[in-house]
């Protein structure tokens, strides 16, 4: 008899999601802050406000269904991942980093 496969949340995809927005997030802000030096408030709303987003994303059942969910066999034990702490972390590093980078090359270009 073949174990019987259910759809779960991936953290792995979940992961990479959330870290492809901090991306986006970083390169807004970093172009943002590179442009006008008093825009630094702004460039952290923005990251909040695409954070905000990202989370509400991955509540969207075709989205989730499309990109985050992942076939598990049934008998192996799935822990639901907390969506807001799993994203979080790799969100605000690559939005740090990216955002750092794109500034320090405007900054040094221009």
């Amino acid at each position: 008899m073949e174990p019987v496969k259910k759809p779960a949340l991936s953290v792995e995809r979940l992961t990479i999601f959330f870290a492809a927005a901090g991306a986006v997030a970083g390169l807004i802000s970093g172009v943002m802050t590179g442009s006008d030096i008093k825009l630094n408030v702004y460039s952290l709303l923005v990251a909040i406000i695409l954070f905000y987003i990202s989370y509400k994303l991955t509540a969207c059942p075709k989205i989730k269904a499309k990109f985050l969910v992942t076939m598990v066999e049934e008998p192996r034990a799935v822990k639901k991942p907390n969506v807001a702490m799993t994203g979080f972390f790799p969100y605000f590093i690559l939005w740090l980093i990216v955002w750092v980078l794109v500034y320090t090359v405007l900054i040094t270009s221009g």
